[in-house]
């Protein structure tokens, strides 16, 4: 077969030379857009520098997959830091995956356990939608939806708020999990304070709380607030809304509400 050129005519083996030239650079490009996509992907989930962990110093790190935690920045953040020697699931709505199958415990007091035993280690929590409160450790960084933190003593959460991004903005159904001191004379109280941007329509929350439920309308310029308190026992209570939107969108959120969460710890004379 004779191919026209600019120059004349070119035979079957320059034909292939030509396609073969064709494709390599082809390959090439479609390579090069694939690493770029990559990075693109990893600095999003794990910001400039993916080894950030190792970079910490911290050393025997747990990875905790939480519910509504980014699982493809759990599985990068593994790949990426050495540091990060094992993982596990927190609460019964986590999803596994390779590498983590092991659910932890929570006691009443939120004391961490896995496979029956506290733990003494690091803590990488993979949060997202979920905020993990802890009760006695430091933050050692945090980047994007993750967060290092090292317990002082045996790891123990103070609360979890599932529902809520990192960003400040409400997911369209929740919960929150406080759990008690240990201390008959202490209580924990964590609170969520709610708003609108100006303009936006008023937006309905229905609260339950064990057999009780309430209807909570969060208006623009105005802050709404709902508490739960652990005396003795943990308490949990959860949230949702009819006027929440479906979104397929990550980068979306499906209520216009914007949360800002507290807890603390003082006498149950006070609280």
């Amino acid at each position: 077969m004779l191919l026209p050129t600019t120059y004349g005519l070119v035979g079957g083996r320059g034909s292939l030379v030509a396609t073969g030239g064709v494709l390599a650079l082809m390959s090439l490009g479609a390579h090069t857009a694939d690493r770029s996509l990559s990075h693109a992907v990893r600095e999003a989930r794990l910001g400039p520098i993916p080894g950030w962990v190792d970079q910490a110093g911290s050393k025997d790190v747990l990875l905790v997959q939480t519910a509504r935690g980014d699982r493809p920045a759990a599985m990068l953040l593994t790949l990426h830091n050495t540091s990060v020697t094992g993982a596990a699931l927190l609460g019964g709505e986590a999803r596994p995956f390779d590498g983590a199958t092991h659910r932890l415990t929570l006691g009443t007091t939120g004391r961490l356990r896995l496979g029956g035993r506290p733990i003494r280690r690091p803590l990488a929590l993979v949060e997202t939608a979920t905020r993990i409160v802890m009760a006695d450790a430091a933050v050692m960084a945090r980047v994007r939806d993750l967060t290092l933190v090292e317990p002082h003593h045996d790891a123990t959460v103070a609360a979890v708020v599932d529902g809520i991004y990192r960003d400040g903005w409400l997911a369209g159904s929740g919960s929150v999990t406080v759990y008690a001191t240990g201390n008959p004379a202490t209580c924990r109280r964590t609170t969520v304070e709610l708003d609108l941007p100006v303009g936006a329509r008023a937006t309905r929350l229905t609260w339950r709380e064990g057999a009780q439920a309430r209807t909570i309308v969060v208006r623009a310029g105005r802050t709404t607030t709902f508490s739960v308190q652990a005396n003795r026992s943990a308490r949990s209570a959860r949230f949702g809304s009819p006027d929440a939107r479906t979104v397929a969108d990550p980068n979306l959120r499906s209520l216009s509400v914007h949360a800002r969460v507290t807890t603390v710890t003082r006498p149950c004379s006070s609280a």
